[in-house]
């Protein structure tokens, strides 16, 4: 069994016994690992009906932007740690640190120590941002009633981080150093990456699209997330793109279906692209996850009693 086998059948693991969780990538290494990156990919951002609820609003999505960026600067302490977002709603994280650089972190969440006070602030949100309260408070429903983590939860979501330090070390020469002393830029790339993240199988993404949305000019953009990540948006796009494609094919898709879930109008295009990254062509990689799944012993039936 491969990196990515033992990582995926980990992460079921830990989802079972610790619910919900979130890997955040805060360098890039979801992609430049790419034995990595089909594991983790459906592990990775806040995808809940009430955090999808909030990003409708452009400025509400903002106030999620700076969260993360005060996510991340917490994560550059080292040491776990729990933190309240806009909301009330918290989560414990445990960052993830290569070679002395916080790469990311493990997250488990969501929980609220305190349901009238993040019901309040819905209501407030609501009026600031103009967002349907009673949609937002549907959404926040099944968080309610959740506690903090217990002692083994975070024990596990401790491990996991160290785990995926472990994995991402021999990959560190390739991470971008960047001067973790300096806030200046950090949350321009955070908001970049963050859009890009939540929009790059949209086959009208690019560089100009990303910059209207973020409000900043595009070559503010350009510059700011090459700089940043050591390599262009569109390459990025591609490798997350890629990602997803592999996860997909895995999954049975056909090449054309795979293209289209994730942004390629081409494919053509998608099959140059995925050829480029992966070194083989998307059908041939199908086919020998498929011959490998065949190979897999099955499971002998439990005795009838």
């Amino acid at each position: 069994m491969g990196t990515e086998e033992l990582l995926g059948a980990f992460l079921k693991a830990l989802e079972k016994w610790s619910g919900r969780f979130v890997i955040k990538d805060f360098v890039g290494f979801l992609n430049r690992v790419p034995e990595l990156g089909a594991a983790l990919l459906p592990y990775t951002g806040h995808h809940t009906p009430f955090c999808t609820a909030v990003k409708q609003n452009a400025d509400a999505y903002w106030v999620c932007i700076a969260c993360s960026a005060c996510h991340r600067r917490l994560c550059r302490r080292g040491e776990p740690f729990s933190k309240p977002c806009y909301f009330g709603l918290q989560e414990y994280s445990a960052p993830v640190t290569a070679a002395g650089l916080a790469v990311g972190s493990v997250s488990s969440g969501f929980f609220c120590p305190d349901p009238e006070l993040s019901l309040a602030r819905i209501r407030h949100a609501a009026e600031r941002f103009d967002l349907d309260e009673e949609r937002l408070k549907e959404a926040f429903l099944p968080f309610a009633e959740r506690k903090q983590p217990g002692r083994e939860t975070e024990e596990l979501i401790r491990f996991a981080a160290d785990m995926l330090a472990e994995l991402i070390l021999p990959y560190t020469e390739r991470l971008p150093r960047r001067d973790e002393s300096a806030d200046a830029g950090d949350r321009g790339l955070d908001a970049i990456r963050a859009y890009i993240v939540n929009h790059y199988t949209d086959p009208n993404i690019n560089v100009r699209s990303v910059a209207e949305n973020c409000h900043y000019s595009a070559s503010y953009v350009s510059h700011t997330f090459s700089r940043g990540m050591q390599m262009n948006i569109r390459t990025y796009i591609n490798q997350l793109r890629i990602v997803l494609a592999r996860h997909e094919l895995a999954a049975g898709s056909t090449v054309t279906a795979a293209a289209a879930v994730c942004g390629f109008n081409d494919t053509n295009y998608f099959s140059r692209v995925f050829h480029e990254t992966v070194g083989v062509p998307p059908s041939r990689w199908a086919e020998h996850e498929m011959a490998q799944r065949a190979r897999e012993p099955r499971k002998a039936p439990e005795p009838s009693a």
